[in-house]
């Protein structure tokens, strides 16, 4: 189903599906627009003869629920219903409490700043080897991060969408034992969240200097951010001025071709190792030589389809694969395709698919 509705929607700008669900949306407020996008949407699924039922849909919303979240024109927030459980939860007597108060919290932990640093007291709880529903109490300190983690997660903010013309801000910091960091705009000289990450530092990383404990922060929450910052300046705050104090870089592209000296000094003869070991953990690779490729999205003709077609009686893998999508574990291991590569294969209007 999830392939279907995929497929038939693709070439609409306002319109997304997930499995059986179809979302229509429109960013102009003029109801008529809106009312058109859902006309579009219906002759598509009555020319393909689907079907909706009518209990089952919304229309005109201002926000719908989507994977547990609530989205709307002003962003993302908590679905109400999961606020007010958390919000009504008791203090955990037993680790199966705790373990489904933190199962909970984790969920919507991208609402929430500094969750790592709130919960690591309340984790130490879960990890004495006992029975789940062994009582446990808890101390002072953690009794006060669980109010406290109870208390931001009732009044989370909206999580604004991206707007990817204008600047990304990234603020980053670093406890004692967990690094943080909140990805934001400034829209209206008002900083508007997009997203917040943390989480507690390893065993070895609790021995890094303060200094180094910022920088993973940084580096930590560009990963977990990495699909809203590739391709485009950040702008990154930290409170820590020693990460500016001595170095403050600029990067900029230069081709192969100027950086002679540089590429010259990296590949001295003389401190190229000879171990055997060195040598097992070169990658294979292409010619040096520099590509540069020009893609094009073009509809295969009539003729051309058949013509593939045709040939794949002379093709060995082909024919692999699809006996293999048929017969399940019995494709050919002679040096053929395994079970493993044939998996993401599939065969749709005879023709052969990735």
């Amino acid at each position: 189903m999830h392939r279907l509705t995929t497929s038939l929607f693709k070439d609409r700008v306002h319109t997304r599906s997930f499995y059986d669900d179809i979302y229509v949306f429109t960013k102009s407020k003029i109801i008529k627009e809106h009312l058109q996008e859902l006309r579009d949407v219906f002759e598509i699924l009555k020319k393909n003869k689907l079907y909706v039922m009518l209990t089952k849909c919304v229309f005109c919303a201002k926000e719908i629920p989507r994977l547990g979240d609530f989205i709307g024109r002003n962003g993302a927030r908590i679905d109400p219903d999961k606020v007010q459980t958390i919000r009504d939860w008791r203090v955990p007597r037993t680790q199966e409490q705790l373990h489904s108060f933190l199962g909970l919290t984790g969920y919507v932990q991208r609402f929430c700043e500094q969750y790592a640093e709130l919960t690591a007291p309340l984790f130490t709880l879960l990890k004495k080897k006992n029975q789940r529903n062994s009582k446990i109490t808890l101390n002072a300190v953690q009794l006060r991060n669980f109010k406290e983690l109870k208390r931001r997660l009732s009044n989370t903010p909206v999580l604004q969408p991206p707007d990817f013309t204008q600047q990304m801000h990234l603020r980053t910091d670093a406890s004692q034992f967990a690094v943080g960091g909140v990805l934001f705009q400034v829209v209206d000289e008002v900083e508007r969240p997009i997203a917040f990450t943390s989480r507690k530092m390893k065993s070895a990383e609790l021995k890094y200097l303060t200094q180094q404990q910022e920088l993973l922060a940084t580096a930590n929450a560009l990963a977990a951010f990495r699909i809203y910052c590739l391709d485009r300046p950040v702008m990154v705050e930290t409170d820590h001025k020693s990460l500016e104090a001595e170095y403050q870089p600029v990067f900029a592209y230069l081709s192969g071709a100027k950086n002679g000296i540089a590429d010259a000094l990296s590949r001295r003869s003389d401190l190229k190792p000879e171990t055997k070991e060195f040598h097992d953990l070169l990658v294979p690779s292409f010619s040096e030589t520099s590509y540069q490729l020009s893609v094009t999205e073009v509809t295969p003709t009539d003729n051309l389809i058949k013509n593939i077609v045709a040939g794949y009686a002379q093709d060995k893998t082909i024919n692999e694969i699809k006996r293999a999508n048929t017969k399940r574990g019995t494709a050919s291991r002679s040096g053929g395709v395994s079970e493993k590569q044939y998996k993401p294969y599939f065969e749709e209007n005879n023709l052969v698919w990735y």
